[in-house]
């Protein structure tokens, strides 16, 4: 996985370790309020900030300031993006056809530089982004001009109109959200009654948790896509085998590598979080593997 640069780095865990220092001891589950249990108070990656788990939700995550740690999402972070194997978009586009009907228009969660957006766009499907990366770094400036893709929180905003989006997919999102509840509330609030959201995170607790076929064709794709950028004399680094996950148990998460990757990796769902997300958000679970929220009709 690509590095992140290292004065962004000591710039996340600084604010991370300040967020920490205001809560108590055992700082509140994101998702739930309850008392977390500390698993470690330093973690690779990571500085000072504790790795903590909710027993009530079975969620493991990092204290942080959501709007604080937006400011990480630089020009430094997306170029390292760039240099893993993205996932292949006609895949993509044609799973979310088969497994929800990809009902218009689209919202692309945490859609980056905009590199799904425009290739959705190309394929004539209506899709408009969303995510924190600064519009002067964007690979499709002509699209943020546009108002296809908009910057910003929505936590803090609401940014499109209400029961708008007929489906809504999030590429390894969820696992940079620091307020899952909030985020999860403002999408079902844009989404048209009968939507569904697709997306795709490793889940501590399933053992297969990107074995599925989708997101093992999507991963499949993207390296083909990089082997053939290595024959073009381009440097590229390839989706190893420890995407095929085993299963965890709360005590092993401070060593596991999903946790230790990168420093704005910050919340760390399983199958009962999805549950309890699902509940206090209003959404019905459809699927796990990937994750499918459909919001009722």
């Amino acid at each position: 996985m690509p590095a992140i640069p290292a004065s962004q780095f000591i710039t996340l865990v600084g604010i991370r370790a300040r967020a920490s220092k205001r809560l108590c001891m055992n700082p509140p589950c994101n998702i739930c309020g309850t008392a977390a249990t500390r698993l470690a108070d330093e973690v690779q990656n990571h500085g000072t900030a504790p790795l903590c788990y909710c027993d009530d939700c079975a969620f493991a995550f990092f204290p942080c300031v959501e709007a604080e740690a937006a400011t990480q999402y630089t020009r430094a972070y997306y170029d390292a993006e760039d240099a893993f194997a993205r996932p292949d978009t006609a895949i993509l586009y044609g799973e979310l056809q088969s497994l929800i009907g990809q009902r218009p228009p689209l919202l692309d969660f945490g859609c980056g530089r905009g590199h799904y957006v425009a290739a959705g766009r190309i394929r004539g499907v209506e899709v408009f982004g969303l995510d924190v990366c600064p519009a002067d770094c964007s690979a499709h400036p002509e699209l943020y001009e546009q108002g296809v893709i908009r910057r910003g929180l929505l936590t803090e905003s609401p940014l499109f109109p209400p029961d708008y989006f007929g489906t809504v997919f999030a590429v390894a999102v969820l696992e940079h959200l620091g307020d899952l509840v909030g985020n999860l509330k403002a999408l079902h609030r844009l989404m048209q009654p009968g939507a569904a959201i697709f997306a795709t995170t490793l889940l501590w607790d399933c053992p297969e948790s990107l074995r599925c076929r989708v997101t093992a064709r999507m991963v499949l794709g993207g390296v083909r896509r990089s082997w053939q950028r290595m024959l073009r004399g381009e440097r590229i680094e390839l989706v190893t085998s420890e995407y095929v996950d085993a299963r965890r148990t709360p005590a092993q998460l401070a060593d596991w590598w999903y946790v230790t990757d990168r420093a704005t990796h910050v919340s760390f769902p399983s199958t009962q979080t999805i549950r309890r997300l699902a509940a206090q958000t209003g959404f019905e679970v459809q699927s796990y593997r990937p994750i499918i929220l459909r919001k009722p009709a």
